[in-house]
């Protein structure tokens, strides 16, 4: 197997990279700052957080989110760390629309308190509360525990942030463990650093604890594999149990009803795919395997909550979202193939649909597009079929080079 994967390809002009595409948008550009704005911010239904990843200063752009699903830009917040722009880690060479190579390297708590984002550059994890209006305080800066972190997972107060490494000059991969206290900060623990299989290209794309708690699965985007943890009481992981991935470079993943594990697929030549399995124990049994939906690139997974439809993003050109159809036991059937389908910028040639998240009434869909620098906003059909909400979008992102989003 090649320990390289090109997983996207961009042609970008040197007018664009010397313009900073990976710059922030300014400090709250269209903020609601008047006393009737402050009640306006009470009004929103829920909030939405998309990071810029930027070189210039790493920061968090906050939406409302409105009863119809619209956003709108309240505020940006500076995560004093910086991020990669559009350089792709961990050589740092490569022009990109996905420059971390991984899902949810922004996350909430579950009980939406805490906010968490990586800053990649410095390798540090960055952290906030939430408050009742959705606003941002950052609570703690703490360092991750390895190189180049990318995705963050967390249940109750344990946290495990994944962190790529440079293999390629000999510093592997791993995925550290935390603590995150009630006051925001972040407490390392001790031992807790663990490598994966095969440290010369490993890459840790997601880590996402199973639903009650109990194991971590880590997805190897060039090794090909699936690493199931047990969590131990100390916080600590025990020996995992290595599955090899049913499609090339699995990235994305998400558990559905009860211990069914989708995963996303990014094959280059091969195209996307999704599979399924069952978790029992620490051991992954496949379901449906590398179910395809003839796009290219497919990385990042989301589901509604009553597990019925999966939407798989596809980075590679011209970028769109697959849905599929999810039954009762954990069983795949692609629904629609080429959904959410927008323009693509001709400097970047695709729209690169990045994370992507369900409300929990399972209404709205949205989906970061790294190649357009917005979050588009969607509703969700009964047959999973996704249609864009009028004006509806998440803008001030950088054109190129954001990555992270998460919200309710």
């Amino acid at each position: 197997m090649e320990q390289r994967f090109t997983r996207m390809k961009f042609v970008m002009s040197t007018a664009l990279i010397a313009g900073g595409l990976g710059a922030c948008a300014s400090e709250d550009t269209s903020a609601l700052g008047s006393a009737e704005d402050a009640v306006q911010r009470q009004q929103f239904a829920g909030h939405v957080y998309a990071m810029t990843n930027s070189p210039d200063g790493n920061a968090i752009i906050h939406y409302g989110r409105r009863g119809n699903g619209q956003l709108v830009q309240l505020s940006t917040t500076l995560t004093m760390g910086i991020g990669s722009g559009f350089l792709e880690v961990p050589d740092l060479t490569t022009l990109t629309a996905d420059p971390l190579q991984s899902q949810q390297a922004l996350r909430l708590t579950a009980d939406h308190r805490f906010l968490m984002g990586v800053n990649t550059i410095d390798h540090t994890i960055a952290v906030f509360r939430v408050g009742r209006d959705g606003e941002l305080e950052l609570t703690d800066v703490q360092d991750s525990g390895g190189l180049f972190p990318n995705t963050i997972g967390e249940h109750d107060d344990l946290v495990y942030v994944g962190n790529i490494g440079n293999p390629p000059i000999g510093v592997a991969g791993n995925v550290t463990g935390f603590r995150l206290l009630p006051n925001g900060h972040l407490i390392p623990i001790p031992s807790s650093t663990r490598q994966l299989s095969n440290p010369a290209i490993s890459l840790p794309a997601h880590a996402l604890f199973s639903k009650d708690g109990d194991r971590l699965v880590v997805s190897d985007l060039f090794a090909e594999e699936l690493d199931v943890f047990p969590v131990l009481p100390s916080g600590r992981l025990g020996s995992p149990t290595i599955t090899h991935s049913a499609g090339p470079h699995p990235l994305g993943m998400i558990f559905g009803k009860h211990d069914d594990l989708l995963v996303s697929e990014s094959g280059e030549t091969e195209g996307s795919s999704v599979s399924s399995y069952q978790l029992r124990g620490t051991r992954l049994d496949v379901v449906s395997a590398s179910v395809p939906n003839g796009q290219a690139g497919g990385c990042w997974l989301s589901i509604t909550p009553d597990g019925r439809f999966a939407f798989s993003g596809n980075t590679f050109a011209p970028g769109n979202v697959s849905t599929y159809a999810v039954n009762g036991r954990g069983e795949l059937t692609l629904a629609v193939a080429a959904g959410a389908e927008r323009t693509p910028d001709p400097r970047v040639g695709s729209t690169a649909p990045l994370d992507s998240f369900v409300t929990a009434d399972g209404r709205y869909f949205y989906q970061h597009f790294g190649g357009l620098g917005v979050v588009g906003a969607f509703t969700i059909g009964r047959d999973g079929v996704l249609t864009a909400i009028p004006d509806g979008d998440g803008l001030g992102l950088p054109f190129v080079g954001s990555q992270g989003l998460d919200g309710f």
